[in-house]
């Protein structure tokens, strides 16, 4: 009894393979050029896929901290671009036609037109906004 079983799960066995085999080879080869890329060149292969995902880590990192690092302001009545150039462009290190590109940039500006109560942000960084000496608090 245990032959006649053990004959019939050979027979699967090797059509099995025979399966395989066949499937393997009228594909064209595109599997088995796969496997001897794979086998050569592995290590380029992880090298490449592990820098191309700690890049974009990167990229995405620090495109989260550059939102949080510049300061926002309240458009107040009257303002305009060039107001705000003339008031922070000095603390960007900006001449007055760069920071107001850079500004129309990355608040999504196409007209040059600011209206009162809008939030902007501007290229100078939050801790420097605060840091006006012509201002003097009551308690100094």
């Amino acid at each position: 009894m245990q032959t006649k079983v053990r004959f019939f799960i050979d027979k699967i066995e090797r059509s099995f393979y025979n399966v395989i085999k066949a499937n393997v080879h009228s594909v064209g080869g595109d599997f088995m050029t796969l496997k001897l890329i794979w086998d050569k060149y592995y290590i380029a292969i992880i090298f490449v896929v592990a820098s191309v995902l700690m890049g974009l880590t990167l990229l995405f990192y620090t495109s989260a901290t550059n939102e949080n690092k510049y300061s926002k302001i309240d458009v107040n009545s009257g303002d305009s671009l060039w107001v705000l150039a003339d008031e922070h462009a000095a603390k960007a290190n900006m001449d007055k036609a760069t920071f107001i590109k850079w500004v129309e940039k990355e608040n999504h500006i196409n007209d040059g037109a600011l209206k009162a109560g809008d939030e902007i942000v501007i290229p100078v960084k939050k801790n420097q906004i605060n840091q006006d000496s012509s201002i003097q608090l009551a308690n100094e």
